[in-house]
C-alpha cells in the first residue's frame, strides 16, 4: 500500500515561523484491511494497525527537528502509540465509532484530523 497524504496545517497567529507547515503521513506497513488516510482524515477497521511516518515540510523543505505528536480522543475508539524509529506512529481501531486524532509539532497544537473507525 502506497497512500502518501499531506494537509496543511493551519497556524495559530501566535505561533511564530509556522507559516507554510504541511504534514506527511507515510504507511510503511500493510495492513490486512484497507485503511484510508486523507487530508485530514483517518478510516480504519477495528482491530486492524497501520504504522506510519510523519514528516513536516516548510514549504518545499524537510524540517528534520520538527518533533510530532499525535494523541487520539477518545482513547478507546482509536489507538495511537510512538514506533520504535524517530518520527513513526502506530494507528488502530479499537472500537467502532468517531474520534479526533490531535496533531501536534514542535509542543504546539496545529490541527485535528476526524477519524473513523469501522466493523470489518
Amino acid at each position: 500500500m502506497n497512500l502518501r497524504i499531506a494537509f496543511a496545517l493551519s497556524c495559530a497567529a501566535f505561533a511564530a515561523g509556522c507559516d507554510n507547515r504541511t504534514l506527511e503521513l507515510d504507511p510503511v506497513t500493510s495492513p490486512p484491511r484497507p485503511v484510508d488516510i486523507h487530508a485530514r482524515s483517518v478510516t480504519i477497521p477495528v482491530g486492524v494497525a497501520v504504522a506510519v511516518q510523519a514528516r513536516v515540510f516548510d514549504g518545499s523543505d524537510l524540517d528534520r527537528e520538527a518533533r510530532v505528536e499525535l494523541a487520539a480522543s477518545p482513547h478507546d475508539v482509536l489507538g495511537v502509540d510512538r514506533g520504535l524509529d524517530r518520527g513513526t506512529f502506530v494507528l488502530y481501531g479499537m472500537h467502532e465509532g468517531s474520534a479526533k486524532l490531535e496533531v501536534t509539532i514542535d509542543g504546539s497544537r496545529m490541527d485535528y484530523w476526524s477519524a473513523s473507525v469501522r466493523n470489518q
